[in-house]
């Protein structure tokens, strides 16, 4: 049993909040209390602003979240970005309909798992090595830093 701080009544030890910093482990507030307390603090005009100050700090703003998003549009409404996105829909669509049958493992390190497609030319949509998740982001990687060696040849 232990006393509220706050309504001076002894309750049970369970309808205390836990805390490290006290001697006992629990707050001296009870959890009714407690919530009460916090929620008068929470309306006070001071306790508010700092929020929103805070807020204003951390959070992107309007315009830099807009910008985010126009990036992302953008990649997708160049002529690559729709060319990738026609070819792995005609792919998705040819194994769903089990013209092409997917292996069970990397044609690269032959693991066993669910590969998948990657196309060296977006033109043939069909035309695709199946690769782990491991084989595919490697691949990726090494084309990545080919490209920022050589970018005329890009």
């Amino acid at each position: 049993m232990k006393l509220c701080y706050t309504c001076k009544i002894e309750k049970s030890i369970e309808s205390f909040s836990k805390n490290k910093m006290r001697k006992d482990g629990r707050l001296d507030r009870c959890k009714e209390c407690e919530s009460k307390h916090y929620y008068k603090r929470m309306q006070s005009p001071k306790f508010r602003e700092a929020r929103r100050e805070q807020w204003r700090r951390t959070s992107p703003t309007p315009r830099a979240r807009r910008n985010a998003c126009l990036m992302v549009r953008k990649r997708y409404a160049t002529e690559l970005g729709k060319k990738k996105v026609q070819a792995n829909n005609k792919l998705k669509y040819e194994v769903r309909q089990g013209r092409i049958l997917r292996p069970d493992k990397c044609q690269k390190c032959g693991k066993a798992c669910k590969p998948d497609g990657h196309h060296w030319d977006y033109d043939l949509p069909l035309d695709v090595i199946w690769l782990c998740k491991m084989c595919h982001n490697a691949l990726h990687r090494a084309q990545g830093l080919k490209a920022k060696a050589n970018p005329e040849n890009a």
